[in-house]
């Protein structure tokens, strides 16, 4: 019988921008075919990860200290809405960060911007449940993220923000592997740290300047 208590972990919560008018289109039958909508979803991942994790152990920076061999990885998606948490580890948090990155990517891909946020707190997360300030924090800091803002009160950027705390944990490591991984697959700013997967696309995204020239710009709110 498994113990019911909260735990530290890293947790993130992703959110689909323009999810909703997709849905309405779905259902209007203007367009969008509801295979569509059930695609977008498909992206987030499933529960059954943790049982890859717990088979071949984690798929990035395999040689970091872990505590569990599945990461005490969890994924929970509630329509357009993705919470992800791991424990408390090197491997855990590259892991995580890893599969949120492929997340945002694959969104990008079918032409939907993402917004998010990445922390590090106690939580109580299961197949089952989800519960615990961590996942609050993540949830309430989503609609805030100004990550590579160009405006002095601009918020709501399409960004995965992350916590100072879980950048702290990284830079504190002494794991090689995951501080690479890490500075490949985010943007400092000097204010905020938020995933940015777009490395190869560089050249036709630009951060302070034009607007990023790809078709989801124009598809925002949730």
């Amino acid at each position: 019988m498994s113990i019911v208590e909260f735990k530290d972990k890293f947790v993130a919560f992703v959110d689909v921008l323009g999810f909703k008018r997709l849905v309405e289109a779905a259902e209007a039958g203007s367009g969008t075919a509801l295979e569509e909508v059930l695609g977008v979803l498909k992206d987030f991942g499933s529960p059954e990860k943790r049982i890859g994790f717990d088979k071949y152990g984690p798929t990035l920076c395999p040689q970091s200290p872990c505590v569990r061999r599945d990461l005490d990885f969890r994924v929970t998606h509630i329509s357009d809405c993705l919470v992800v948490s791991c424990e408390i580890s090197p491997a855990g948090v590259i892991n995580l960060i890893n599969h949120c990155s492929s997340v945002v990517f694959c969104l990008l891909h079918r032409g939907f911007m993402s917004r998010g946020y990445m922390t590090r707190g106690s939580i109580f997360h299961t197949d089952t449940d989800l519960v615990g300030t961590a996942y609050q924090r993540a949830y309430e800091n989503e609609s805030k993220v100004a990550a590579f803002k160009r405006e002095a009160d601009e918020r709501g950027t399409p960004f995965v923000e992350i916590d100072r705390a879980v950048c702290d944990y990284i830079a504190q490591c002494e794991d090689k592997c995951v501080k690479e991984m890490f500075s490949r697959s985010v943007k400092d700013d000097g204010e905020t740290v938020a995933l940015f997967p777009f490395q190869s696309l560089a050249h036709s995204f630009m951060i302070g300047g034009r607007a990023p020239r790809f078709a989801a710009c124009g598809r925002t709110g949730g």
